[in-house]
């Protein structure tokens, strides 16, 4: 996604939410001024590794996750698999003993699973928005792996901007705009319910209200990107009702197809 295009999303995605621009912004400013100092992966490194691999599996944190992992298991483990975990799907991947290759997170997570990772080489993608400054301050200075930063407004020196509101989505969009040929996804049920591993809390009330209209962002601009890019975009997620463009594949026909 271009910058001015999701500029455009950005601006509905404020009306709608009722977002705050300016802390937006501290935030980028602040998580820019703590990684300038630390390991940046290149956008040109990134996409030189990844085109190492055939496809990218992206893993959300939805109430399908952890079935979605056993089911992948099988190809998970070949040459040419990438695997991408969206914030809390590093815990359970993790829990099932594969590690991943790249963790997209707001920092929403278990942090002692991000740090983990980060301490085990994983490259971290880490997002600023208004509403994660603390956790931002708390634990980027703690992750010593490769990172990138990222933000949802104009980037900064040391943040980029592919566009993507929730950790799903910006997955989704940072593996589209590297080149990725053949992205699938698992455990981005996209439904009314929120998955074990998407927030250490119960939610519930107006917190889940507020969840599910970003979770209906998410798809939209995944609906938008399937009508406009040129990879293979697969939903295998066990639980999903579908997303418009995506090919709807089980994981044991992906196994047969990727063999």
């Amino acid at each position: 996604m271009k910058l001015d295009e999701w500029l455009r999303w950005y601006e509905w995605i404020v009306e709608y939410l009722n977002l705050d621009r300016d802390k937006d912004r501290e935030a980028a400013t602040l998580l820019s001024r703590l990684i300038c100092n630390k390991r940046i992966v290149s956008v040109e490194n990134l996409k030189w590794e990844l085109r190492k691999f055939r496809y990218v599996i992206i893993f959300g944190a939805g109430p399908s996750l952890k079935q979605d992992i056993s089911l992948a298991k099988p190809i998970l483990s070949r040459d040419g698999a990438c695997v991408v975990a969206c914030d809390g799907a590093a815990k359970a991947l993790l829990e099932q003993g594969v590690r991943p290759f790249l963790v997209v997170t707001d920092l929403d997570g278990d942090a002692d699973t991000l740090l983990s990772c980060s301490s085990r080489g994983v490259i971290m993608a880490v997002h600023a928005h208004g509403d994660n400054m603390d956790k931002l301050s708390l634990i980027v200075p703690k992750l010593n792996g490769p990172l990138i930063g990222s933000s949802q407004v104009e980037p900064t020196a040391c943040l980029v901007n592919f566009g993507g509101f929730t950790d799903g989505d910006r997955a989704v969009l940072l593996c589209e705009h590297l080149g990725c040929k053949c992205i699938i996804l698992g455990g981005m049920d996209f439904g009314n319910e929120v998955g074990e591993y998407s927030k250490p809390f119960r939610v519930e009330g107006g917190l889940l209200s507020r969840k599910l209209k970003k979770l209906e962002i998410g798809r939209r601009i995944l609906e938008w990107l399937a009508q406009t890019s040129g990879a293979e975009l697969i939903d295998a997620t066990s639980g999903s009702e579908g997303i418009r463009g995506f090919k709807r594949l089980s994981w044991s026909e992906l196994e047969k197809r990727l063999s």
